[in-house]
């Protein structure tokens, strides 16, 4: 599991959790990026992971959502007209951050390519895929302060 602290076959805490949203159409390109958050010792959260066959997905998918640190969206101009569940936890996600303590980062938006913002997330700072230091940036909004002190 990356870079995670075992000890005497036991992680130390804490453990920081990111739960991974974003359209199929994205999925390569979203995956290499959750392998390597993965590799950095942050656990990610994605649906086709967590949901078995008689399952409430919609269910797994909020409860996920309420229990992880981070939610990271995917945005893409593919995923500006898509119809379906990845609209709902964006909404989901939206009202865990109002549940959040003001300036708590929550929901980190990252943009794939060059798109227009839903208006709904045009508060938030996005991350570009296209930045320089993509990975560095990302790295410093979501993981526990044992990984960013090296990153600095």
């Amino acid at each position: 599991m990356g870079e995670l602290p075992v000890k005497d076959n036991t992680i130390s805490l804490p453990v920081t959790m990111a739960f991974i949203s974003y359209v199929r159409e994205d999925q390569e390109k979203v995956m290499a990026i959750a392998k390597q958050i993965n590799n950095s010792g942050v656990i990610t959260r994605l649906d086709e992971d967590m949901i078995l066959p008689g399952d409430n997905w919609q269910l797994k998918i909020e409860q996920a959502i309420e229990k992880t640190d981070y939610f990271l969206l995917f945005f893409s101009c593919k995923a500006t007209n898509h119809i379906g569940h990845y609209n709902r936890e964006i909404e989901h996600a939206l009202y865990e951050q109002s549940q959040h303590p003001i300036g708590k980062r929550f929901i980190i938006p990252i943009q794939l390519d060059e798109c227009d913002m839903p208006h709904n997330l045009k508060k938030f700072i996005w991350l570009k895929t296209a930045d320089k230091n993509f990975y560095k940036k990302l790295l410093m909004a979501i993981a526990p302060s044992r990984i960013q002190q090296t990153l600095q």
